[in-house]
């Protein structure tokens, strides 16, 4: 995959450089672009609620912030505005999540931070802002710790607060918000004296701080704000290399690894500065419980200010030197363990800083930083540049009309849900205009420039969405179907092969009137609302999100990576221990009658989907695929199968609305091994109440036998549950497997799927005349409330 990477320093431009593999498990960094962008642009950040736009700090007095719309093609910048931080020097700052139009600012020279907020576009400054909070305190290094210093801005979600590292006053300080929403300084964790904290990083209710002073990194217990327990130290290393002078280099960077099936083990990697060594300076590896040095890599870089992890599954590192090296960019190897260059770009001409009688020349040793936002950009600002050394900037001008994609206003597609308006033509509109931006993948950049193009009723609904649903075009374009859905249109004429598209519903869906807002639901005190985690116990790994698959043999529930992906399911626990339904988001169109996640019991012995003639019927789903190896509908020859304690004879025969001709075959003999019951979770309907069936369901295939309320939930390790109900009344726990994808098949999912306690340990597959290979393991299930 290609990746950019935007360059920003103490300079007046930021570079745009472009990695391309060369297919040899190496590549090249070339130069796409330059871009003005002020004064010491020292700090990069995307926003969060929409990709393409940047934000880059002005480290000068009388400090600013600015904010630029990045091209999808060439990223070059274009500047669209300008906020004040109140303040000289803001060495760094945060674009708040939760919306994207919060941004809070640490004065490094002026011993304060402000709290900054963005209009609607989330790119334009407001005149408003929030109280300026100023610090106090000093350290005992004279030389920089005269006065106090903040140098980071950590959102800490869990507890919803602010941290703010302060290298002169050797403090974290911890804000939270009053009741009027404004920020306010609520205590502090004290750090050894002298050690100046710059950078850190919080996980699992620990904070990590990369101290520039002393160089080291430790880890401390971060406890609730209010709490009666105190901060406590548990370990702290060195980050230089064995046999440096401590006196001379100065740590910079702080980084965490993301945890995916990729990489289900996480790392912190520390930069170091001014080292002697010919080879550069280095980035020490450090695993986690406990606090352990892993290795460190020699960059061939000169004052590593800045690196950045980024990549699909945060594969990548890149890292830049300020005062020589360039750009070099590395895959994390051996799962994070280490690193290997893949590519370096040493054309920007660096040199060392000249301070300015206004701006003290220590201020330049604690700056520079780099981000990454989960798109195709990767941001550092590491470099510095003399001015005899520094290339011309080119201006960012946007491409000539021909060759822009992006449509003029004349010619840009807007949808206000009128009822003669075509929902369909509006989407696909969308569509082809992000793949000729190249921004399919982009879903916050689409969602974004949608919100743009509504307009009337729809863009008055628009404005009722919660910040999740106008952030992800996943979501909101389920939400435009769900709210103004397609009308249905005359029987479509199939062709040989062709199947026809199944509808929500047999008729056309109810919704509101399209004069409004729909009316929100009530909602019950006791609904719990989140995400359900994965867990390989056996391998101690955490694999991802339970998430509903889109891939070539269908639609499946497996493990997703993607938070923003993953089922966000909503769900009341029963007080007495009952199982019950559970409810699931992510839902595509096809979806809205099968609002539930349920289980459904696959039919062992499936070797060959015949392919009936499907009959002309408007909008109804196809057969489901006709498996040999067990009784026909109606017989329920197989225990466990329906969920119904009614014995198979008094059971009337299940009617089709297909001819004969697509009935299930006769049953046949089952081989040995093909009797495991194994169930797979798929979206169903609600439960059926009634005494004949209960706890039955239906999916979108008419032959399936499905259950909903099976669900149960231990409120204090947070572990969720299946219990199937047999036919003979009794009740079972079913256990929850993994099983890795087959070659040829989908390469980066993997199926989740149950089975019986008695059953599960007992099923392997070979492969050629290999020793048998287990093609699943273990697994469990969490809940995890959405933040």
């Amino acid at each position: 995959m290609t990746l950019k990477i935007l360059v920003g320093g103490y300079t007046s431009i930021i570079t745009a450089l472009l990695y391309t593999p060369n297919g040899s498990g190496t590549g090249s960094l070339s130069q796409l672009s330059q871009s003005n962008a002020g004064t010491n642009p020292s700090w990069l950040a995307l926003n969060p609620s929409n990709s393409s736009i940047l934000f880059a700090n002005q480290e000068t007095d009388g400090g600013s912030i600015w904010s630029f719309e990045i091209n999808p093609t060439t990223a070059a910048l274009k500047k669209k505005s300008a906020g004040s931080t109140g303040g000289n020097a803001p060495a760094h700052f945060a674009v708040l999540s939760g919306g994207g139009n919060e941004i809070v600012a640490a004065n490094y020279a002026s011993a304060s931070t402000i709290d900054m907020v963005l209009k609607s576009d989330r790119k334009t400054f407001s005149s408003t802002t929030g109280p300026m909070i100023t610090y106090t305190g000093s350290g005992p290094n004279s030389g920089r710790q005269s006065a106090p210093h903040p140098h980071q801005v950590i959102e800490y979600i869990a507890n919803k607060e602010l941290l703010i590292n302060d290298l002169g006053s050797d403090k974290t300080w911890r804000l939270s918000r009053s009741s009027s929403g404004a920020w306010t300084n609520s205590g502090y964790i004290q750090h050894t004296a002298g050690s100046g904290p710059r950078h850190g990083v919080t996980l699992d209710g620990n904070l990590y701080t990369l101290h520039e002073l002393s160089n080291t990194l430790t880890q401390r217990t971060l406890p609730a704000l209010g709490s009666s327990t105190a901060s406590r130290l548990i370990a702290t290393l060195p980050v230089i290399p064995p046999g440096a002078d401590n006196s001379t280099l100065f740590a910079a960077e702080l980084l965490l690894s993301p945890k995916n099936c990729m990489y289900p083990t996480q790392y912190l990697y520390a930069t170091n500065r001014q080292d002697t060594d010919p080879n550069g300076d280095t980035i020490a590896i450090f695993s986690l419980n406990p606090l352990k040095l892993v290795k460190h890599v020699r960059t061939g870089l000169k004052a590593i200010r800045g690196a950045a992890i980024g990549g699909p599954n945060g594969e990548y590192l890149v890292a830049g030197g300020q005062n020589g090296g360039g750009v070099v960019l590395y895959k994390r190897t051996s799962g994070g363990a280490a690193l290997t260059e893949l590519a370096r770009y040493s054309n920007l001409s660096s040199g060392e800083l000249k301070s300015t009688s206004s701006t003290p020349s220590h201020l330049y040793n604690h700056t520079a930083t780099m981000d990454f936002d989960n798109s195709d950009f990767l941001l550092i600002s590491t470099l510095s540049m003399d001015d005899k050394d520094t290339p011309t900037p080119k201006q960012a001008t946007e491409p000539p009309a021909a060759q822009d994609p992006t449509p003029t206003e004349s010619t840009k597609p807007t949808f206000s849900g009128k009822p003669d308006e075509s929902l369909m033509d509006f989407l696909q509109a969308i569509q082809k205009l992000a793949f000729d931006q190249d921004r399919v993948s982009d879903e916050r950049w689409i969602a974004g420039y949608v919100g743009t193009c509504l307009t009337g009723d729809a863009l008055l609904w628009y404005t009722t969405l919660d910040d999740r649903s106008r952030n992800s075009w996943f979501r909101l374009r389920k939400a435009l179907v769900n709210r103004f859905p397609p009308q249905l249109g005359p029987t479509p004429t199939l062709t040989s092969g062709m199947i026809p598209m199944r509808h929500a519903s047999t008729g056309p869906m109810l919704s509101p009137s399209f004069g409004g807002p729909p009316i929100p639901e009530e909602r019950n005190p006791n609904e719990l609302k989140g995400r359900i985690e994965i867990f390989a116990p056996e391998k101690n790994l955490w694999l991802g999100y339970m998430a509903t698959l889109y891939v070539n043999v269908g639609t499946i529930c497996g493990v997703g990576t993607d938070k923003d992906t993953a089922n966000l399911v909503t769900f009341v626990p029963d007080q007495d221990g009952k199982p019950f339904q559970l409810s699931h988001g992510n839902m595509t169109p096809a979806d809205f009658n099968y609002p539930y996640m349920g289980v459904a019991l696959d039919e062992p012995g499936s070797t060959q989907v015949p392919q009936p003639s499907i009959p002309p019927f408007p909008y109804l789903a196809p057969p489901a695929p006709q498996f040999t190896g067990y009784p026909p509908p109606g017989s329920l020859g197989c225990s466990c199968r329906l969920g119904c304690p009614i014995p198979p004879s008094t059971l009337p025969p299940m009617s089709s609305p297909f001819s004969p001709a697509v009935q299930p075959v006769q049953p046949q003999p089952r081989s040995e091994g093909n009797e495991v019951p194994t169930w797979s979770i798929k979206p169903c309907t609600e439960s059926r109440k009634d005494a004949r069936c209960p706890r039955a369901s239906k999916t979108n295939s008419v032959w399936e036998k499905a259950a909903a309320a099976v669900w149960t939930y231990d409120p204090e390790s947070k572990e969720m549950g299946i219990v199937w109900l047999n036919d003979d009344g009794s009740e079972e726990k079913l256990n929850f497997f993994v099983s890795k994808p087959t070659p040829g098949s989908f390469d980066y999912n993997t199926r989740l799927f149950l089975q019986k306690a008695q059953d599960g340990a007992s099923v392997v597959e070979t492969s050629g005349d290999s020793a048998p290979q287990p093609q699943k393991f273990p697994v469990k299930l969490f809940f995890v409330p959405e933040e």
